[in-house]
């Protein structure tokens, strides 16, 4: 039921009562945005025993997504509601940040992320990137799949 002071939502999933939650619908620089906390269920792995959650609209059914955790609901609440969706403008296109280490973007109907890896057992990190989308054929599958695996310029090996 709806909480008209400050605009949270109650939610239950039924009688297992697994996924309790409030929510709420805001509006983000004129961008729906929806967060969402809930008890985290063994918060001995966890940082804390309450898990936020923030999802910003960027556009039709696409979506920017974060989350962490809060020693309480309260404190949770604070850092949902301060929360603001980061974003750059690289190489022609807007990401959205989505953790310390993800950026996500899209291009066309294609789904594009990049993800900071750092090794466990030492060396350098690096940026692994990821174009995906669907494709009517399997050889257009096949060409587009090959065009997310060309190198950065300068990264070209060209000596054959």
């Amino acid at each position: 039921m709806p909480c008209p002071a400050t605009g949270w939502w109650a939610f239950g999933s039924g009688a297992q009562r697994e996924h309790e939650s409030i929510r709420k619908s805001i509006e983000d620089e004129a961008r729906p945005r929806s967060i969402e906390i809930y008890p985290i269920r063994n918060p001995s792995d966890q940082d804390g025993s309450v898990r936020w959650e923030s999802s910003l609209n960027v556009g039709g059914d696409r979506r920017a997504r974060a989350h962490g955790t809060a020693r309480s609901f309260p404190e949770a609440v604070a850092i949902a509601e301060a929360y603001r969706h980061e974003i750059r403008e690289m190489g022609g296109l807007t990401w959205w940040l989505e953790s310390e280490d993800r950026w996500v973007s899209w291009l066309g109907p294609f789904n594009l992320e990049t993800t900071k890896i750092t090794p466990s057992l030492g060396g350098d990190s690096y940026w692994h990137y990821q174009v995906s989308g669907n494709a009517q054929t399997l050889e257009e599958a096949a060409l587009l799949a090959s065009l997310g695996r060309v190198p950065a310029a300068g990264g070209l090996d060209t000596c054959g």
